[in-house]
């Protein structure tokens, strides 16, 4: 079992010595030395982000990129529309997803928003969640 984990361990360096460039040469008498590939590097470097392409507000227009901690408890009216979002990773970078559903929600709840009084908007943005719902 012994010979099993030191033969797995040394496939184990020695692959990752040879994935890094590097080479092992050894003689006929058992003498090795290891090589080292210095290939410069020609291409641009791209720069690599954290990978993280979320929700990053919590209320009103979704937009995209670093994950926000916290939010407050208020509600603001098209809070609920958020459900219909998300977030993807582009060419050009992290951007809201198309979503027919979630444009028709903030359409509906602009609509609300203009409407003389806040009680009033309210009313509308519950028949826009029953749209949205079915």
């Amino acid at each position: 079992m012994n010979t099993l984990k030191t033969v797995l361990f040394a496939s184990v360096i020695v692959g990752s010595i040879f994935l890094s460039g590097c080479k092992i040469l050894v003689d006929q008498s058992g003498n090795y030395r290891i090589e080292i590939d210095k290939e410069e590097v020609t291409e641009p470097l791209i720069p690599v982000s954290s990978g993280a392409c979320e929700v990053s507000n919590c209320h009103g227009l979704v937009t995209c990129g670093e994950p926000v901690e916290y939010c407050t408890l208020e509600y603001r009216l098209g809070d609920f529309c958020r459900e219909y979002a998300s977030c993807e990773q582009t060419r050009t970078g992290c951007a809201v997803a198309e979503s027919a559903t979630y444009t028709a929600c903030l359409s509906c709840v602009q609509e609300c928003e203009a409407l003389p009084e806040s009680q009033s908007a309210f009313e509308c943005e519950t028949k826009c969640r029953g749209q949205m719902q079915k």
